[in-house]
């Protein structure tokens, strides 16, 4: 049996297809939480069971915004910025070092979380030691968050972007240092102390 020529597909269903396509790889890449558009912070507050704890901390989690960042880098003294997520399993890994480096170190650390959800990170930093949830962390807001990559290069961080990261400040804002991916406390205050901080 003879067929005619086909007709293609129209324009804006072809375009559909594509576009599911495209969100599907980039899905499967990054993970569903981080699957622009459908996971909302109020969705994911509606279908996954928090605890009336984490809920009640969520809304009372410190906030930083790009503003009070660049206020901190313009304050003559050098400090230490890490930005992590509580997704990430490199971040997770290396909290407790963290935590051996805010202890041996005398400088201000700042420890920002670039979560999108507030629920998802209050679930992760609950349930973390002690010694963790000392660190002074802060949740910077999505508007923020988007713009912080282009905040760090700025000041000179050629790495901004990769998480977990951890930049060692200068007294005049810049960053000097990057130290990117897990380490331990001894890497990372070895690196600083290269960079002729204490």
């Amino acid at each position: 049996m003879q067929t005619g020529p086909q007709t293609p597909a129209p324009l804006w269903l072809r375009l559909i297809v594509f576009a599911l396509i495209m969100w599907a790889v980039y899905v499967m890449l990054n993970g569903w939480d981080r699957a622009p558009g459908f996971w909302s912070e109020q969705f994911d507050r509606q279908t996954k069971d928090f605890s009336a704890e984490v809920v009640a901390y969520a809304d009372t989690l410190p906030q930083i915004t790009l503003p009070q960042l660049n206020q901190q880098f313009n304050t003559p003294a050098p400090s230490l910025v890490f930005v992590f997520a509580s997704w990430c399993p490199h971040c997770r890994r290396v909290m407790p070092e963290l935590v051996g480096l805010s202890e041996a170190v005398d400088l201000p650390l700042t420890v920002i979380s670039v979560d999108k959800n507030r629920y998802q990170l209050a679930d992760y930093w609950l349930s973390q030691p002690d010694a963790v949830q000392t660190l002074p962390m802060q949740h910077m807001p999505a508007e923020d968050t988007a713009r912080l990559n282009d905040f760090l290069k700025a000041h000179g961080g050629d790495n901004a972007g990769a998480i977990p990261y951890l930049a060692v400040v200068n007294e005049d804002g810049k960053v000097i240092a990057e130290i990117l991916g897990y380490a331990s406390k001894d890497a990372l205050i070895t690196q600083i102390k290269l960079e002729g901080m204490k």
